[in-house]
């Protein structure tokens, strides 16, 4: 089974890291009530409550390089979310792929994913060591379900 560990690491440094630097405030993974009545705990939200955020570590091909149709699912599911989210005045998402941005600012611009008013998309930098990890863990994690993989 593929080991998580390194992507929590890495969603751990940016919400740690990068997002108290982009915001000038600090975050931390926390519930929040949605407007129909339940619960949903989001990646990240500011210290004050005004910001809501979800991160993504995840790439926009697969290890084939075919659309990672999985994780754009995941991604608007995280935005359902987010738009639903009762108290924050922003919401964003993080990425650590620039073909992620890229793939859902072009969604934005048909008008197939909600406009940069509604959900912000950043693209977070990870130390070196940190991205050299996550793209062994891809790898691994890439190797285990493909035919003749370990």
């Amino acid at each position: 089974m593929a080991d998580t560990q390194v992507q929590l690491q890495a969603e751990e440094w940016i919400v740690s890291n990068e997002l108290p630097r982009m915001f000038s405030q600090g975050f931390s993974k926390t519930k929040l009530r949605l407007s129909w009545g339940g619960e949903f705990e989001f990646d990240a939200v500011s210290k004050d409550g005004s910001i809501a955020a979800s991160v993504s570590t995840s790439r926009c091909r697969t290890a084939g390089g075919r659309p990672a149709v999985g994780k754009y699912h995941k991604i608007r599911s995280d935005v359902l979310y987010l738009l639903n989210a009762v108290g924050p005045k922003r919401r964003v998402l993080v990425f650590t792929d620039p073909e992620m941005v890229r793939r859902f600012e072009a969604e934005s611009s048909h008008g197939r994913f909600p406009s940069a008013d509604e959900i912000g998309l950043h693209l977070a930098k990870l130390p070196e060591t940190l991205e050299e990890a996550l793209g062994r863990a891809r790898k691994n994690a890439s190797d285990e379900v493909s035919p003749g993989g370990k």
